[in-house]
C-alpha cells in the first residue's frame, strides 16, 4: 500500500516511520520477497518484521544473503513503486484542466454577452438616428 503510494520512511523514527510507511528506503526487501509472512506471521501468528517496524530481509529467499545484499542496504530500483503518487499527479492535472476549461468558458460567455449588448445598443442607436433623420426630412 505505502510502497505503491511512494510513501517511504527516510530515516528511523521520522514521521513516516511513526505512521507505518514503507521501509523500502531503509533496506526492506519486501517488494522483491513475495512471501506469505504478512499472512502467516511468526511466534504463533503474533507478528512479523514489518508489523514490528523492521524491514523484511527476505530470510526465506534462496541465497538471500548474496542475492538481497546487506540487511540495511536498499535494493536497486524496484519496478512498481510510486504509481499511486503518479496517479495523484495525473488527477490533480485533470482537475486543473477542468478548472481552466470552466474559467475559459465563463470568459468566452461574458465576451459574447457583452458583444451582443453592444450590438443591440448599436442597433437601437441606428434606429434612433433613422427616426431623427426621417423627422429632419419632414
Amino acid at each position: 500500500m505505502h510502497f505503491d503510494a511512494g510513501q517511504y520512511v527516510r530515516q528511523w523514527g521520522d514521521e513516516g516511520h511513526r505512521l507505518g510507511w514503507c521501509l523500502y528506503e531503509m533496506g526492506c526487501k519486501g517488494p522483491e520477497a513475495y512471501y506469505n509472512c504478512p499472512t502467516v506471521k511468526y511466534n504463533e501468528g503474533t507478528s512479523w518484521p514489518i508489523q514490528a517496524g523492521h524491514p523484511c530481509f527476505a530470510c526465506a529467499a534462496n541465497n538471500n544473503w548474496d542475492a538481497m545484499g546487506p540487511i540495511y542496504s536498499r535494493l536497486p530500483y524496484v519496478i512498481g513503486g510510486g504509481y499511486q503518487l503518479m496517479a495523484d499527479k495525473i488527477g490533480l492535472g485533470l482537475v486543473a484542466a477542468a478548472g481552466a476549461g470552466i474559467v475559459t468558458h465563463a470568459i468566452v460567455k461574458e465576451i459574447k454577452t457583452r458583444g451582443i449588448k453592444q450590438t443591440n445598443e448599436t442597433e437601437e442607436q441606428k434606429a434612433e438616428r433613422r427616426i431623427e433623420n426621417a423627422e429632419d426630412r419632414d
